[in-house]
């Protein structure tokens, strides 16, 4: 599957130089062992539970490290197991996990913008 979406795959998912920690797939090997996901999911949902943990009263309960992490990439892969084989998991998925974790002011905040319509046209 790799080969054949190789170059869809990397004009799709592309991050400037100043990113570093935004990976994509290397290779082959690399996507058969990340698979529905996106290598940069790993580091940057590490980084959302951080600042949820630091931020946010509620956030505290979020067990700390790999749990935390295991636990999300768990439960979307779950919610997509019925999806067509090539469908890679959005990132937007991982907020159903951490919604719970969050304080009622954040969580408005996002509801809010996700019902603004000048917002949706911009996607």
């Amino acid at each position: 599957m790799y080969s054949n979406k190789e170059s869809i795959l990397k004009n799709i998912i592309n991050f400037t130089i100043d990113t570093a920690e935004m990976k994509n797939y290397q290779d082959s090997k690399d996507f058969i062992e990340t698979y529905p996901f996106i290598p940069y999911q790993f580091n940057l949902l590490q980084k959302v539970f951080e600042g949820v943990r630091q931020h946010g009263a509620s956030g505290k309960h979020i067990s700390e490290g790999e749990r935390s992490l295991l636990g999300a990439f768990q439960e979307s892969a779950v919610r997509y197991k019925n999806y067509e084989l090539g469908t890679l998991i959005p990132f937007h998925v991982f907020y159903e996990t951490i919604e719970n974790f969050l304080d009622g002011n954040i969580k408005s905040v996002i509801s809010q913008a996700s019902k603004n319509t000048r917002l949706n046209n911009l996607m």
